[in-house]
């Protein structure tokens, strides 16, 4: 059983069936294919607002994560030695790296 494709996924082929197939067939129709290219640009906005949403409840958790990872590490009184706490802190790190600056993860 496939997976069922994501809201943005959707957009996006939607977006490319416009583009590719419908606007080139109705070119001849002006009021048609201003039309088609307001639709074009609606689902573009909607796929930006959404993927917006999503990375804005991405930083919210990572946020209330560390907030409590730094609560664990003043209270546990953690050492270089505890490596699952620093492969936390690492995650963190390089989830926010993901978002502020992919390429530096190479």
């Amino acid at each position: 059983m496939q997976d069922k494709p994501s809201a943005e996924e959707l957009l996006v082929a939607i977006q490319d069936f416009l583009m590719k197939e419908i606007l080139p067939a109705i070119k001849s129709d002006d009021l048609l294919a201003y039309k088609t290219l307001v639709s074009w640009n609606m689902l573009g906005i909607i796929s930006r607002e959404i993927q917006s949403s999503n990375l804005n409840q991405m930083v919210s958790q990572s946020k209330a994560r560390d907030t409590e990872l730094a609560e664990r590490i003043r209270e546990e009184k953690f050492s270089i030695k505890d490596r699952e706490i620093w492969e936390e802190v690492k995650n963190s790190l390089r989830e926010k790296l993901q978002v502020a600056n992919p390429k530096i993860l190479g």
